[in-house]
C-alpha cells in the first residue's frame, strides 16, 4: 500500500489516518492528550492577532479616541448648574481633570491666585474649604474627586 500511514508508538500499520486515530483511541488512549497540533504555527498567529489588536484597542481607548465623549458629558454637567471649584496647585484636581480628560467643556473654576498664596473672591464667597469642591445646580456639594457615574447621578447627565 502506498498510502500507508504508521503508528509511532507501536509501529502498527494502517491505511488511513481515520483508521490510525480509531487505533489510537483504543489501543493508546494516553496519546491523545500528548498529540502534537498539525499546524502549530497557526496557533501562534492568531493569538499574536489577538494580541496586536488589543492593544490597538487599549491604545486608542486611552488616547483620547473618544474624547467626544467627554466634551459632551462635561457640556452637559456645566448646562446642569454644577461647578468645580479647584486650583492649579492641587494634584486631585489635576486627577479630576484627567478624569474627565481635560475637556475644554468642563466647568471649572480656579481659586487660587497666581501666585498660590490666596483664594479668588469667587471662592470665597461660595464658601470653598477644600478642593475639589463640586457644587450642583441643586446647591449640594461634593467635596475630592468624583467618580463619572457620581457627576452623573448628580448632574443626570448621561456618560
Amino acid at each position: 500500500m502506498g498510502n500507508e500511514v504508521r503508528c509511532d508508538i507501536c509501529s502498527r500499520n494502517f491505511g488511513s489516518e481515520d483508521a490510525l486515530e480509531v487505533h489510537r483511541f483504543k489501543e493508546h488512549p494516553e496519546s491523545l492528550s500528548k498529540k502534537r497540533l498539525r499546524n502549530p504555527g497557526a496557533g501562534m498567529l492568531i493569538f499574536l492577532i489577538i494580541i496586536v489588536v488589543s492593544i490597538i484597542g487599549f491604545v486608542s481607548y486611552s488616547s483620547g479616541g473618544d474624547q467626544e465623549r467627554y466634551d459632551l458629558f462635561s457640556k452637559c454637567i456645566g448646562d446642569s448648574g454644577a461647578k468645580m471649584y479647584g486650583a492649579f496647585w492641587c494634584s486631585a484636581c489635576v486627577q479630576q481633570k484627567k478624569l474627565l480628560r481635560e475637556s475644554e467643556s468642563m466647568p471649572y473654576v480656579e481659586c487660587s491666585s497666581p501666585d498660590g498664596n490666596s483664594q479668588l473672591s469667587e471662592c470665597v464667597s461660595e464658601n470653598i474649604q477644600s478642593y475639589p469642591t463640586w457644587v450642583f445646580g441643586d446647591g449640594t456639594r461634593e467635596v475630592g474627586v468624583q467618580t463619572i457615574t457620581k457627576l452623573g447621578q448628580k448632574t443626570g447627565c448621561v456618560f
